[in-house]
């Protein structure tokens, strides 16, 4: 099913749709993690494609939401374990280019003009990547925004608040090649 007449979508366009397929699917579905993955953000934070899975405890099931070229399709799955989803506020922070911005107040501006790319997700996580279970991290819903070079190990981290998009933290850590 087409969403938009464009190839490259922003998030809230991408997750708009997806959230009402998932609402049809379940009621109680909620969103658990989202990407765009294989394709890069353009600066106004849209992408080719977009991933977007949702759970529904009443189900024990997940739906992942696949966005490709503005055409939304459905994978459905059961579960055999139970997801614990925090709260998520029905206004979370939805604009992907306002987290680019931010970010490239925080780090990420020197590093585009150095040939960084970007990668953001939305995931239930804590704010470190190392040690965060023994830190008293809470766990809820945070956007991580990624600056990763095509030849470089070296990643800047930057982590903001899902729920109202406040710039928490940020890491640099080397990612395996």
């Amino acid at each position: 099913m087409r969403i938009s007449r464009e190839k490259i979508v922003d998030f809230q366009t991408a997750f708009g749709a997806a959230d009402a397929r998932a609402k049809a699917w379940r009621g109680d579905a909620t969103v658990v993690k989202a990407a765009h993955t294989f394709t890069p953000l353009d600066p106004e934070g849209r992408s080719k494609r977009w991933y977007i899975d949702f759970y529904s405890p009443s189900a024990q099931g997940s739906a992942q939401m696949t966005i490709d070229d503005g055409v939304i399709t459905c994978t459905w799955a059961s579960s055999p374990r139970t997801v614990r989803v925090p709260a998520l506020s029905a206004g979370f922070q939805r604009d992907v280019k306002q987290l680019l911005t931010e970010g490239a107040a925080h780090g990420g501006s020197e590093l585009l003009l150095r040939g960084y790319g970007t990668r953001v997700e939305l995931r239930i996580g804590s704010r470190r990547r190392w040690f965060r279970f023994t830190l008293g991290d809470p766990i809820r819903f945070y956007w991580y925004v990624d600056y990763l070079h095509p030849t470089r190990t070296d990643v800047l981290r930057l982590t903001f608040d899902a729920n109202d998009g406040r710039f928490v933290e940020s890491e640099t850590y080397h990612r395996s090649r």
